[in-house]
């Protein structure tokens, strides 16, 4: 039985974030736009979760950190004009016609390569250009990179489930189970026999952050991602969430994008 949350759940405290309120449960406080973009990215997370096991609380991890710049959450301008949350570059995708079927259509750890007749491909809706960093041989370097571009935000959780599928992403998804270990994985390799890191990036704290970000904000907490997802507050009743897609990437702030590798 899951616990009840009063619809009340969230208010704002003297700094302006939401915080819970009238309940002993410890839920995170969000800024107005950090609780914006969560509306938009929890129910993609949620869904992938669900058709091909990749933890939610990591995707919406990555949601946020790939998608941040100095102006908060989802101010990139890969996130606001591309519709990529994940830093996935236009080499994963735009080399070769993977389809944009649904997660659900596949066999869990094996991506769809080969489009079906008819069936648009990642490969039609071309790349966006921009600013991101990575480190090389211990330097951190800036670039302009080819980054995929999607048609809605939904089609880049689907090649984002697809991608930590493929067999290059196969030691963290046979850790999936334990959302910490997943993540873990999820960074660079420490050497070329290093077989369980799958270098999603090259940011050697990459890991870290995304742990810091779960735990901090308890992404983890099934039912605050859930509650997010349905787009309503917590408990039996809750009102809806007010949906404002304009707080979210106010500001033309400096890009600090880090790309997948």
């Amino acid at each position: 039985m899951k616990a009840s949350i009063p619809p009340s759940a969230f208010c704002p405290d003297e700094n302006g974030r939401l915080q819970a309120s009238g309940s002993s449960l410890r839920f995170p406080r969000f800024s107005p736009q950090q609780l914006q973009f969560l509306l938009r990215v929890a129910p993609g997370a949620l869904e992938s979760e669900r058709t091909s096991e990749i933890p939610a609380c990591v995707t919406m991890a990555q949601a946020i950190l790939e998608s941040a710049t100095s102006a908060g959450w989802g101010s990139s301008s890969l996130f606001r004009l591309a519709n990529n949350p994940f830093g996935i570059k236009y080499e994963h995708f735009g080399s070769h016609p993977a389809t944009l079927e649904s997660s659900s259509n596949r066999t869990i750890g094996r991506p769809s390569d080969h489009a079906k007749p008819g069936q648009p491909t990642l490969q039609q809706y071309s790349h966006f250009d921009a600013q991101t960093w990575e480190i090389v041989n211990g330097q951190k370097k800036e670039m302009m990179t080819q980054f995929q571009r999607f048609p809605v935000l939904n089609v880049a959780f689907v090649a984002h489930a697809q991608l930590l599928c493929s067999p290059h992403f196969r030691g963290a998804f046979e850790a999936r189970h334990d959302w910490k270990q997943f993540a873990e994985r999820l960074g660079p390799k420490t050497s070329p026999l290093d077989k369980e890191h799958c270098g999603y990036s090259t940011n050697p704290s990459y890991s870290a952050e995304l742990i810091k970000l779960v735990e901090l904000y308890r992404l983890d907490d099934v039912r605050v991602v859930e509650w997010l997802a349905a787009g309503k507050g917590p408990g039996p009743g809750g009102s809806a969430i007010p949906n404002d897609e304009s707080a979210v990437g106010v500001s033309e702030a400096p890009e600090k994008i880090t790309a997948t590798s």
